[in-house]
């Protein structure tokens, strides 16, 4: 009876500094983006504080009779997300959340006799108003969220001469 022969010759692999030589394969989005997007206003306290008003509106909300529906809608609440997220300010008072007949919610920030009110309607629309002694300034441009809020926290200038030491 014939034995069988074995090949004795081993199958090589690559060593692994080769595999690891090799491009690691690039992912465009990554599945946790949009929480850590959301995440992004932990450290935030003004926006941690709208966000949780809009939220406490979304679930708390109802339809007031006389009044009207003060549940906003879901294109209002996101839209309005978003203007927040959008702004990079760390150091703003924080906002009033208000609800408005309609579907629709509104915030407010205060700083002495200036505001802005960022209001979001219930088909998503957003309308930004600066305000000043309660009267809306037309020489500040609506334009963008930030732009307005630095205007808030900026302090007016006095018109007032200055003493000088002798």
């Amino acid at each position: 009876m014939a034995l069988a022969t074995w090949d004795t010759t081993l199958a090589t692999l690559p060593p692994a500094i080769q595999t690891r030589e090799l491009s690691p394969i690039k992912q465009d989005t990554l599945a946790a983006e949009p929480y850590w997007a959301e995440m992004q206003s932990i450290d935030v306290p003004w926006k941690t504080a709208a966000l949780a008003r809009i939220s406490a509106l979304e679930i708390q909300g109802r339809d007031v009779p006389g009044l009207g529906d003060l549940r906003p809608t879901e294109e209002a609440a996101s839209q309005l997300r978003r203007c927040i997220n959008s702004v990079t300010l760390h150091s703003l008072p924080i906002p009033h959340v208000v609800p408005l007949s309609g579907r629709g919610i509104q915030l407010v920030w205060q700083s002495g006799a200036r505001a802005i009110e960022v209001t979001s309607f219930a088909d998503g629309e957003i309308v930004l108003e600066p305000l000043e002694n309660g009267e809306i300034n037309e020489e500040i441009s609506a334009d963008a969220p930030e732009l307005l809020l630095k205007w808030l926290v900026k302090a007016p200038r006095a018109h007032e001469g200055h003493a000088t030491a002798r």
